[in-house]
C-alpha cells in the first residue's frame, strides 16, 4: 500500500469506533484478484466488512445468509455480461441495496444506463483504491444519515400518534366528506384508515397511508419529495434531504400495492421531479 493510499486512510479512520456500531457490509463482485484484494483492504481498514464474490453465482448465495448495505459489481465477469443480470436481480429482489458499478470505457454506455435504473453510482477501470473508498464511504454515510432521519421520523410519529389518542376525535359532520376515495383497483377509507386493493384489505404505516392518500388526492400531477414531506410530516426539507426519506417509503408502499414493484404500475417515478399516481 503505498503512503498516499496509507495518509488518506488514516484520514478516513477517525471516528471508525462509531462506524463500525452503523456499518452494513459491503459485497464486491469482481474476478480480478488485483482489483478486488486491494479494495476490499483499503475499505476494511477504515472498518468496513466486506466479502468477495468472484462469480455472481457465488454472490447469489452470499445473500441467502442476509443483505447487504452496497454492493460494487463489474458489469463484465469472467469476460460474460453477467453483472448486468445481477444487477437487474438486485433492484427486483433487493432495492434497498445500493449498487456502484464497476466498468471499462468498453461498458461505459452500460455503466450509464445502470445509473439512470437506481445505481447509486459508477467507477471506470482501472479504478485506484483512493476512489473506491472515497465512494463507498460517501454512499454509505448517506445511508446512516438517512437511516437516522427515518428514525426521528418514527419517533415524532409515534409522538404525534400518542397524542392524537389522547385528543377526542372530531365529530364526523366536521370531516372532509369525501372520506372515502376509490381508484379501480384500491379504496382508501380515510375515516377508518384503512386501504382495500383488488378486494383485500392491505396494512400500511400511518406514513404510507397518509403517502398513498396524498398522491391519489393530487393524481393529476406529479409530487415532489419536499412536497410530501411538507404536507405529510408537516415541516420543511430542500428536495435534495427529503427524496432519501421519501424513497424509502415509496418503496415499501410499492412492496404493498404493487404486483410487480421492478415496474410499477400505480407510484410512478418522474426522474428529477417526483412521484405521480396512476390508476
Amino acid at each position: 500500500m503505498d503512503v498516499t493510499l496509507s495518509r488518506f486512510i488514516s484520514s478516513h479512520t477517525v471516528g471508525s469506533e462509531d462506524r463500525i456500531s452503523l456499518v452494513e457490509p459491503v459485497l464486491i463482485v469482481d474476478n480480478e484478484d488485483s482489483n478486488w484484494k486491494v479494495w476490499s483492504k483499503a475499505l476494511q481498514k477504515i472498518g468496513y466488512v466486506t466479502d468477495h464474490a468472484n462469480s455472481v453465482e457465488t454472490a447469489l448465495k452470499y445473500f441467502e445468509d442476509g443483505d447487504y448495505g452496497l454492493i460494487l459489481v463489474n458489469l463484465k465477469i469472467n469476460d460474460k455480461t453477467e453483472g448486468q443480470n445481477f444487477l437487474n436481480w438486485i433492484q427486483e429482489q433487493h432495492p434497498g441495496t445500493d449498487v456502484i458499478v464497476i466498468t471499462t470505457f468498453a461498458t461505459l454506455n452500460s455503466s450509464i444506463d445502470a445509473v439512470h435504473k437506481n445505481a447509486y453510482d459508477y467507477l471506470i477501470k482501472p479504478v485506484n483504491a483512493m476512489e473506491v473508498v472515497s465512494r463507498v464511504d460517501r454512499c454509505m454515510t448517506e445511508r446512516r444519515e438517512s437511516a437516522e432521519r427515518l428514525r426521528l421520523i418514527k419517533q415524532v410519529e409515534m409522538m404525534l400518534n400518542q397524542l392524537k389518542k389522547q385528543i377526542l376525535p372530531e365529530s364526523k359532520s366536521k370531516l372532509n366528506h369525501e372520506h372515502i376515495m376509490e381508484t379501480p383497483s384500491i379504496i382508501i377509507d380515510r375515516w377508518k384508515r384503512l386501504v382495500v386493493k383488488d378486494g383485500k384489505s392491505i396494512q400500511l404505516s400511518p406514513t404510507e397511508f397518509d403517502m398513498l392518500d396524498y398522491l391519489i388526492s393530487n393524481s393529476e400531477r406529479v409530487v415532489s419529495a419536499s412536497e410530501l414531506i411538507r404536507e405529510i410530516q408537516g415541516y420543511e426539507l430542500k428536495e435534495m434531504d427529503a427524496r432519501p426519506i421519501v424513497r424509502v417509503n415509496i418503496r415499501r408502499l410499492r412492496q404493498k400495492i404493487e404486483d410487480d414493484t421492478a415496474n410499477p404500475r400505480h407510484i410512478i417515478t418522474v426522474r428529477s421531479k417526483g412521484y405521480r399516481f396512476a390508476a
